[in-house]
């Protein structure tokens, strides 16, 4: 009876670890995911600040794919918000990599009749990031509230 007492007690103790493990990965997950839609939206900010020369900065998504699992657990306000971002994110990124790949393509020869068509390309590919970078911004800003609402700090 002692040995089945103590294992019972054993199970408890081993499942109340794995309870707290749990717990502190969800916390360490989300809290990257706070950190990486900051560092985005400081990318996004910076590219707004730096103009139209520069090439886009693509935006990381390691922590928010990886945070993946724990959207469940968090309230469905912060959930949508931050499956919207995600979306945004996806959508920026993309954008974002056409424009590199125009602008890392050969430069436009005024002499050639499709330099005219090179540089609408690139007009509209800053076009495209642009208003995709201004939408993901706002959604990224909505995404780290609710979810710093949601983690209580």
């Amino acid at each position: 009876m002692t040995a089945v007492r103590s294992l019972n007690k054993a199970a408890q103790q081993a499942e109340t670890a794995r309870q707290a493990e749990r717990t502190e990965a969800r916390k360490a997950a989300l809290l990257a995911l706070s950190w990486e839609l900051e560092v985005n939206q400081e990318l996004l900010d910076r590219q707004q600040a730096a103009g139209a020369g520069d090439a886009p900065p693509l935006l990381s998504h390691l922590a928010l794919d990886a945070a993946f699992a724990w959207f469940s657990s968090l309230p469905d306000a912060a959930s949508k918000a931050i499956h919207e971002a995600q979306l945004g994110l996806m959508a920026y990124n993309f954008d974002a990599e056409h424009l590199r790949s125009l602008l890392n393509g050969p430069a436009p020869d005024p002499a050639q009749q499709s330099a005219s068509v090179q540089l609408a390309q690139h007009a509209e590919g800053r076009k495209r990031v642009g208003e995709s970078a201004t939408k993901t911004r706002s959604l990224i800003a909505d995404a780290h509230s609710a979810l710093s609402k949601a983690l209580g700090s």
